[in-house]
């Protein structure tokens, strides 16, 4: 019944999970020269724009940071909010975030009583290791419980993720994930393995497959659990996505797999409201019971239009990718229902901070993936950064922009405006560049 409020919530975690699981919803061929003045403008247009990045290197960027979030109870008997824990988030000097602490609220002394932390470590842009300890009040320090260690592909997509258990002396190895995209970077499959002590092996236990369209945006994914007594993936659990016609998700269903009839049935299913900024303003959740929809819950969203997501520094795990909101979350409140009205019981208010961001680590621009090349009437941007939507620009080969916008992650935009040839294009992120790199229009 908290599936949103939570995942969304308890550190804003992972936006593309929305629902009862965790589910990440994530080249330009170049023509040869035709002469050499061709060429020199090539060389030209792509002078200014590493000029462009070499300037920014040293800029310092004005941001907003999510420092805290506190989650409230509302108590009946007193009829006010009271705090029950809170969410504190600390970061470098590029932006990353280096930990997440969790406390909760202890009414009898009034203060707040450390729970767990995440920390994370980089290398570059990539988190390498995610470490979680928990808070030991005999000893009053922290305490190591897991681990899990990635390993990345070229193009910066998690090719592996290792976990492990300290056992209190030394790290013992308990799941890996395997990885598997399509050529437009789109996570696929997710093979998930655990530590067999007996025979000292990885056994395969489960997967998740996932289908997207041609634009990238997901459409299902069906979760698998390995039988070896049949040699054969079960399933278990689907999420089927729905998109409007600006391919904002509106609706997200969850099923369970029934043995006994051989097929999917409903089980939860999440709706999706937005307001006139584009943001996630409502989720209404529903469960299926005896051929029913029965209303469960909702949750409703504020947010500071003043800024957009692009000027914000939020936690590792929050991700943006489906483009659910454009501007500052600064509470979310979770409603039952009672069977006539919705009841307001949970709320999380969020906090920031300015700071000066370097944002040293994300210059290293590489190409965005860009399909379908050559392109003729739309074309589709996709890339690894958390951003959901960066500012495009356009060159041709003269050096000159032809054009300039913002375009959403693996969101089509029109592209008829461009004559058949060969272009540059730049898509930045929080005033620096993120990629560059050459599109073909046919």
């Amino acid at each position: 019944m908290k599936q949103i409020f939570t995942l969304l919530m308890a550190v804003l975690v992972c936006i593309p999970a929305i629902g009862r699981q965790t589910v990440d919803i994530r080249k330009a061929p170049g023509n040869k020269n035709r002469n050499d003045r061709s060429a020199l403008c090539r060389v030209r247009a792509s002078h200014h724009i590493k000029q462009a990045m070499r300037d920014q290197k040293t800029a310092l960027i004005l941001m907003q940071q999510l420092d805290r979030i506190i989650f409230q109870e509302y108590d009946t008997e007193s009829e006010n909010w009271v705090d029950y824990s809170r969410s504190d988030y600390l970061f470098n000097a590029s932006g990353q975030n280096t930990s997440a602490t969790e406390s909760y609220y202890n009414p009898e002394s009034g203060n707040y009583v450390p729970d767990e932390k995440w920390s994370y470590s980089y290398t570059g842009s990539n988190m390498v290791e995610m470490l979680i300890s928990f808070w030991d009040s005999s000893i009053s320090q922290w305490e190591f419980v897991y681990k899990s260690n990635n390993t990345y592909n070229p193009d910066g997509t998690i090719a592996s993720e290792l976990e492990s258990l300290w056992d209190g002396s030394s790290w013992q190895p308990m799941g890996k994930t395997e990885n598997t995209y399509d050529a437009g970077g789109n996570l696929i499959t997710e093979l998930f393995y655990y530590w067999y002590e007996d025979t000292s092996e990885w056994v395969v236990s489960g997967k998740t497959d996932n289908i997207y369209n041609a634009n990238g945006s997901i459409l299902l994914t069906t979760n698998y659990f390995w039988d070896p007594g049949t040699s054969d993936w079960i399933g278990t659990y689907r999420e089927e996505y729905t998109y409007n016609s600006n391919w904002q998700l509106l609706v997200i269903n969850y099923l369970t797999w029934e043995s006994a009839g051989s097929q999917w049935i409903n089980d939860y299913r999440d709706e999706f409201t937005y307001d006139e900024f584009q943001n996630i303003s409502r989720v209404t959740g529903t469960q299926w019971m005896e051929g029913i929809w029965y209303l469960e819950y909702k949750n409703e969203f504020t947010y500071n239009n003043n800024f957009s997501f692009n000027d914000l520094v939020l936690p590792y795990d929050f991700t943006n990718e489906t483009g659910l909101f454009n501007h500052m979350i600064t509470q979310v409140s979770e409603f039952e229902y009672d069977g006539s009205v919705f009841v307001e019981i949970d709320r999380s208010i969020v906090y920031y901070s300015e700071v000066n961001i370097t944002g040293i680590t994300t210059i290293a621009a590489g190409n965005a993936r860009i399909f379908p090349q050559p392109a003729s009437d739309l074309i589709t941007f996709s890339w690894d950064s958390r951003l959901p939507f960066l500012d495009l620009t356009v060159y041709d080969i003269n050096g000159r922009k032809v054009m300039a916008q913002t375009v959403g992650n693996k969101v089509p935009v029109q592209a008829d405006q461009l004559a058949p040839g060969l272009y540059f294009y730049r898509l930045t992120g929080n005033n620096q560049t993120e990629y560059t790199g050459k599109l073909s229009i046919k």
